[in-house]
């Protein structure tokens, strides 16, 4: 079993406008499932044998229902990587309050755990969570820049020497720099459109806000901010 967290807004592919994506549509499963409802399993399991223990990977406290703030903060803020079990615990929850305010907050910050991304969070969502809000880097785009950027705009696919510089940039070795630099040679050698590398990054397994702040961080290399032409 798979979840893909969809980015809280898509690109009408007819009038070009942003359309803000319902919490409750964003969180989508791949795969069969065998255990279509694991909090409805543990329960009968638990109920028939009175030495059944639930699976190790649904032993954090945040779970189990009766948590404590400190223990549902630290089990968001925390930068384990959550567990298929723990996923769906969350997802079942989301669906059985679905469009209720608690479902949607649960939404969010699934999509936070899942992604670090912050676009999503309400300002209540951060001051749960202690995140401040900081100033981006001069010559930085925001989150929501950067994907209108490759979802509504063409900047012409093949530039040799745009594949070069990119080629020969130093961004580092971790996973996040190596997906946007492999995938922005792909599109500047002609291979791919923008659109594929943004899909291919979204579906890298890499949290998206590590491919924002290496997206930037290459745009850097290659000449900043005034590089694309909708904001000439």
């Amino acid at each position: 079993m798979a979840y893909t967290v969809n980015p809280p807004v898509q690109i009408n592919q007819v009038t070009g406008e942003e359309v803000a994506v319902p919490d409750s549509m964003r969180v989508e499963k791949h795969g069969e499932d065998v255990r279509e409802n694991t909090s409805a399993w543990i329960a009968d399991n638990k109920s028939s044998d009175p030495n059944f223990k639930p699976t190790p990977n649904i032993t954090d406290p945040a779970l189990s229902g009766n948590a404590t703030d400190k223990q549902l903060n630290d089990f968001w803020t925390s930068d384990r990587a959550l567990t298929n079990e723990e996923i769906s615990l969350i997802q079942d929850g989301i669906l059985k309050k679905e469009n209720s305010e608690e479902a949607a907050q649960l939404a969010r910050l699934l999509d936070y755990r899942v992604t670090g991304s912050t676009e999503a969070l309400l300002p209540d969502d951060k001051t749960f969570l202690g995140i401040k809000e900081n100033n981006l880097p001069d010559g930085y785009y925001s989150n929501q820049e950067i994907d209108n950027i490759i979802l509504s705009t063409d900047q012409g696919g093949a530039d040799p020497k745009a594949a070069h510089m990119v080629l020969n940039s130093n961004l580092g070795f971790d996973p996040a720099s190596k997906v946007v630099q492999v995938l922005a040679y792909q599109y500047y050698s002609g291979k791919i459109t923008q659109q594929d590398a943004y899909e291919k990054a979204y579906r890298s397994g890499v949290p998206h806000q590590l491919l924002y702040d290496a997206f930037n961080r290459l745009n850097t290399k290659l000449g900043g901010r005034k590089r694309f032409s909708y904001e000439q």
